[in-house]
């Protein structure tokens, strides 16, 4: 049996994101769907649904005259069948995040947040992302798999665990707050002491 990931929420993907990024990003989404829809199919649309969500950052969005020649009739459409998914408290959470999205935020030293930290832990994520776990400091802390180019989990883990890094992140802006994705922040420069290990400043 063919096994294909909720088609509504694939359309609301294929709606907020950019192009360019768009094949990689439903690629991936699609591959975890299926391997996890053998074992667990409830957990996976689930978790499809909530990546889809993920990605809801100004970096993946399509320009705002992008949205405004999109059909209104069809994006009703598929507002209608997302609501059907999510609970009625996260299906607003998620309108506020893309109207707050919808404006473009140039990533740069002055739009993130600063902080020093001991690593704990790097992994891979689900996504390929590299995400880090700090002593004393709560949330997920990570680099996207679209931006971090030549950057391997496995060789970052055996530099930093236990060293002290410094971490640009983006900052939340208010309505973010509302997000169940809160607690996980996207790292925009990683330092090891003088050692600038990865950056999305230009």
């Amino acid at each position: 049996m063919k096994v294909n990931p909720p088609e509504k929420v694939l359309q609301f993907l294929r709606w907020f994101c950019r192009e360019d990024y768009l094949e990689e990003i439903e690629g991936d989404l699609t591959e975890m769907f299926k391997k996890q829809y053998e074992s667990a199919p409830r957990k996976a649309k689930w978790n499809f649904i909530w990546s889809v969500i993920r990605y809801l950052r100004p970096e993946f969005l399509k320009p705002l005259k992008d949205h405004y020649q999109t059909n209104t009739y069809t994006m009703h459409t598929i507002y209608f069948k997302i609501s059907k998914l999510l609970i009625p408290t996260v299906f607003i959470a998620v309108i506020m995040m893309i109207v707050m999205a919808l404006a473009p935020v140039k990533i740069n030293r002055e739009n993130s947040g600063k902080m020093e930290a001991i690593v704990s832990s790097v992994k891979q994520g689900g996504l390929k992302d590299i995400v880090f776990s700090l002593d004393g400091v709560r949330g997920i802390y990570y680099i996207s798999h679209i931006t971090k180019k030549n950057l391997n989990a496995d060789s970052l883990s055996e530099r930093m665990i236990d060293k002290k890094v410094i971490i640009y992140y983006a900052k939340p802006r208010f309505l973010s707050y509302l997000s169940p994705m809160t607690n996980i922040i996207q790292i925009t420069e990683l330092r090891l002491g003088d050692e600038v290990i990865f950056s999305e400043f230009h």
